[in-house]
This record gives structure tokens, C-alpha cells and sequence, in this order.
């Protein structure tokens, strides 16, 4: 089972896990940004990645979806 927030408040992986292995992953990092002046709390999506085994089953597709709905309402500016 994947601990969230174990790397830290501002690391949170999005996992899917078959057993004990970690089968498609997608991370997020918060960060704060300077834009025109202001600052603003912004995610960096990355760590993007399927097993072999598991590609062409929309499983990045699902996570980065997921990503997207949990984050996007609260911190709207991300980059990859």
C-alpha cells in the first residue's frame, strides 16, 4: 500500500496497486510561484508512469484526471 504524504505536506502520489506492486503512478509537488508580483500556490505534476504490463489500460489517464479534479478547484495553476 502506497503511505500518502510520506515524502512530506508538499509531495502527494496518486497510485494504483495490484498486491503489493505499484502499477501506475503519478505525482504531485506543491509549490509557491511569483507571478506578476503575487504569490501563488501552484502544482508540478510528474513522476507520470505505467508498468509495462499495465500500459494501454488508461490508467495515466485515470490518475492525471484524478489529479486534476482533487487540485485544479483549490491551487489552479499547474505545469508539468
Amino acid at each position: 500500500m502506497v503511505q500518502p504524504r510520506i515524502w512530506g505536506e508538499r509531495y502527494i502520489p496518486f497510485s494504483f496497486v495490484d498486491g503489493d506492486q505499484v502499477i501506475a503512478n503519478a505525482s504531485v509537488n506543491i509549490h509557491e510561484l511569483i507571478i506578476h508580483g503575487e504569490k501563488k500556490k501552484a502544482i508540478q505534476i510528474g513522476t507520470v508512469m505505467t508498468h509495462p504490463d499495465y500500459r494501454g489500460k488508461g490508467f495515466s489517464t485515470r490518475l492525471m484526471n484524478k489529479i486534476l479534479e482533487d487540485t485544479t478547484r483549490f491551487l489552479p495553476q499547474v505545469w508539468v
